[in-house]
């Protein structure tokens, strides 16, 4: 029983002493789990930066994957851009070695030209002092100032003012005519019934075209008989007078039996832009351009041309001709037909008698 007794106290000390132990085991591992948790709080904003920049890395890592995608497609340019690079370096080498042959070429010709020109140099000294001074005279600076003589060919016989504008006065004395015989004349009315628009048509031009005829050649002869009119080409400037004449006669007398009175003022007008752009007093192009545009259409332009032509220079009027007698045709045709209209209309008992009226 002692023993027992005494082996209970012996346990009972180690139990305390045990106790103990595990009292300080258990302070101990209070205080590393304290230490663990802060630690695991330190740690927790780590593990957040770590998981982001696990996904940056596995966004680079994308983004790497397509660019070397892209690096093996275009690797095939890329080898052919070498291979280009690798060919303009080559033939640039080859461009500079020539450059520096050209060079050296280059340097040989300009030491030869250098010898060549002293060469030249002392040979031109060596013969001038050979040469014997030359002495000049008069005639020959005269030659030496003056080595050309200068020649003048008048191409136009001018004598004076009055027949450089007497191919625009002509014209214009001519459309005047055809204005006051209209004015005088009835062009309208026939002596008697007609048998048909044409013969209507020249019973009244035969009288008319007569007179501008006439007053074309009275315009001529009267020139010539007091001022001393001598064209180039006489009697080529009277057929052209003749024509412009009879030109101009037959356009008032249309104006004039078409619109009456109207026609006559038509007419006028006509004078007025024919005066400004004809070009009889001066060349068209001092005129302004209002006058420049209507002066291929006006008939006095040709007429101012032709007379030039036949009085002055000498050369051909054909083509002022060939438009005179163009207008004259087609303001034929136009009083013709224009007779042919009023013919239809017209009545026997218009002109009961036939008489003169």
């Amino acid at each position: 029983m002692a023993a027992n007794t005494t082996r209970l106290h012996v346990g009972s000390q180690q139990l305390n002493s045990g106790l103990s132990a595990t009292h300080s085991a258990t302070s101990q591992l209070t205080a590393g789990a304290n230490q663990l948790s802060s630690g695991l709080t330190s740690a927790a904003p780590q593990v957040q930066a770590l998981t982001s920049g696990i996904g940056q890395l596995n966004s680079g890592a994308a983004t790497l994957n397509q660019g070397l995608g892209t690096l093996s497609q275009k690797g095939g340019s890329l080898i052919a851009g070498n291979a280009q690079v690798t060919s303009g370096l080559q033939q640039a080498g080859a461009g500079t070695n020539q450059l520096a042959t050209g060079a050296n070429t280059l340097a040989d010709g300009s030491h030869t030209l250098s010898s060549g020109v002293n060469t030249l140099s002392t040979k031109l000294a060596t013969s001038a002092a050979k040469l014997p001074r030359l002495a000049f005279n008069n005639e020959q600076s005269k030659d030496f100032a003056s080595p050309v003589d200068l020649a003048q060919t008048e191409k136009d016989q001018v004598p004076n003012n009055g027949t450089g504008m007497a191919p625009y006065m002509i014209g214009v004395s001519l459309y005047v005519c055809a204005l006051s015989l209209n004015l005088m004349f009835d062009a309208y009315t026939p002596r008697k019934h007609p048998k048909n628009g044409f013969f209507w048509w020249l019973s009244k031009s035969t009288i008319m075209n007569g007179v501008a005829a006439l007053a074309a050649t009275i315009v001529l002869v009267s020139l010539h008989a007091v001022d001393g009119f001598n064209p180039v080409h006489p009697w080529a400037t009277w057929g052209l007078t003749v024509l412009g004449a009879i030109t101009f006669m037959s356009i008032v007398t249309w104006l004039n039996l078409i619109l009456g009175k109207v026609g006559t003022f038509l007419a006028m007008i006509l004078l007025v832009l024919q005066l400004g752009g004809s070009a009889g007093t001066y060349p068209i192009q001092l005129s302004n351009g209002f006058f420049e545009a209507i002066h291929p259409y006006l008939p006095l332009s040709y007429i101012v041309d032709g007379l030039r032509e036949t009085i002055m220079i000498g050369s051909s009027a054909w083509n002022a001709i060939f438009v005179l007698l163009a207008i004259f045709i087609v303001f034929s045709l136009l009083q013709i037909l224009h007779y042919t209209r009023l013919f239809l209309r017209m009545r026997r008992m218009d002109i009961p008698d036939e008489a003169t009226v």
